[in-house]
């Protein structure tokens, strides 16, 4: 896109493209700023706010100071052996960093830049790098270090006292520390993404507005009679499918601010399942049962709507090419029913006698049980790269409600997920 030449904003010698410069009809200069600039530009802002490092670079570089380092030089080489990303954590000047980089794969808007170079559409030609000062995170660490260790010296006092009980007490007392454990664990990680996604969310937001305002103003400027030059066009699709991210991560965290109401579970399911049986495979038949009058719960039907495609789009997609079985169902449930292992959060209490529940259940390739404390953390996936934000979009959304996402999986056998929410009253 063009914007106005500044000192923040010099025109890019390393863009060689025609009319990279131009003056409008009020004599106003304007240069050329490609994606690579801005990135740079927003990077150096977030260094600025975060102290976050990131940065562009290629093993061909346009740009001199975007010559990788030793530890990106292999991370680059990697990337052109097939691997998606790669993350460490390094010692710089004397401090630890965790660094993290991801590729850059040439598309066909690339070659406008960086034909002259050689690339091809599908090649490696570069990727981006993020450093991120441990210090901070470290101190976190030694903190719960401090706090587990007080919880195990309690336990282990308690276990010795209890040692004369016999082997049953002992054997339950040991039971119990490891689902504490377990519990810290899950508990630790979710605070911690939260707070990475958080802010991280919160930047992009901010540095967004900026960029899309801007964008606005650059459409405004042009001539009534003209269309938007397809740059622009682009780069403000692009802005908005990041805004679209941002909203997703705040999802997750549970930080929408949709009005709720109280809806029929059973009848707001019913006029959605239209649009998503039609999006169904041939090879997969939805079964349903729907209690009627069904629960009511305070919610909407947006909310409503993003559960039933994620765990839908989860379950067709478990079942793959072989023909398969989805069951949705809607019921009520006592609280003392819904299973304590696989509880997405962890630390959820139920505060009534009994709860609404949504459940999906598929005849799939099932779980591996060492992959299902991840199955909700954002980005992650074990299909294929590009998704990962399902589940924890569910989840966020099942926060907001003061509810709890289960699941029971075996591989090879298929999966259960089930959402509980709390009755209107």
């Amino acid at each position: 896109m063009y914007v106005p030449v500044s000192e923040m904003t010099p025109a890019n010698p390393y863009l060689k493209v025609p009319n990279r410069d131009i003056k409008t009809p009020q004599g106003l200069s304007l240069t050329l700023v490609n994606p690579a600039y801005m990135t740079r530009q927003v990077n150096e802002m977030d260094m600025e706010m975060s102290g976050f490092n990131g940065h562009i670079t290629s093993l061909n570089p346009l740009r001199p100071e975007n010559r990788p380092d030793r530890w990106e030089a292999e991370a680059l080489k990697t990337f052109e052996r097939g691997i998606k990303e790669t993350g460490s954590i390094e010692m710089t000047s004397g401090k630890e960093y965790f660094r993290f980089m991801r590729p850059f794969v040439t598309e066909k808007s690339c070659l406008k830049c960086h034909a002259i170079q050689g690339y091809k559409e599908g090649d490696i030609r570069g990727g981006i790098s993020v450093s991120i000062p441990m210090e901070p995170l470290r101190a976190i660490e030694k903190s719960r270090i401090i706090e587990l260790a007080l919880a195990h010296s309690f336990l282990w006092i308690i276990g010795l006292i209890g040692l004369g009980a016999g082997t049953r007490r002992l054997w339950i007392q040991t039971l119990l520390r490891e689902k504490l454990e377990n519990q810290n664990r899950q508990l630790q990680k979710s605070e911690s993404l939260s707070r990475m996604a958080a802010s991280i969310a919160h930047i992009f937001n901010n540095q967004l507005g900026v960029i899309i305002g801007n964008l606005e103003m650059v459409i405004g400027d042009q001539p009534k009679s003209a269309p938007p030059s397809s740059s622009l066009t682009e780069a403000m699709k692009g802005a908005w499918k990041a805004a679209d991210m941002s909203g997703l991560m705040l999802t997750y965290l549970g930080q929408s601010l949709d009005k709720l109401e109280p809806l029929d579970l059973s009848s707001s399911c019913n006029k959605i399942l239209p649009v998503l049986k039609a999006a169904l495979p041939e090879n997969v038949i939805l079964e349903t049962d729907f209690s009627s009058p069904g629960p009511v719960i305070n919610t909407n039907t947006d909310y409503l709507q993003q559960i039933l495609t994620n765990l839908l789009t989860n379950a067709w997609e478990a079942c793959g090419k072989h023909r398969g079985i989805i069951s949705l169902s809607v019921k009520k449930v006592a609280s003392a029913e819904i299973p304590t292992a696989h509880r997405f959060p962890i630390d959820w209490q139920p505060q009534n006698n009994t709860c609404a529940c949504l459940e999906v259940t598929d005849t799939g390739s099932g779980i591996e049980d060492k992959d299902i404390e991840k199955i909700c953390d954002p980005f992650y996936t074990s299909k294929f790269t590009g998704r990962g934000m399902g589940l924890a979009v569910v989840l966020g959304i099942v926060k907001t409600h003061k509810g709890v996402l289960t699941v029971e999986s075996k591989a090879k056998q298929g999966s259960t997920f089930r959402v509980f929410f709390p009755l209107s009253e």
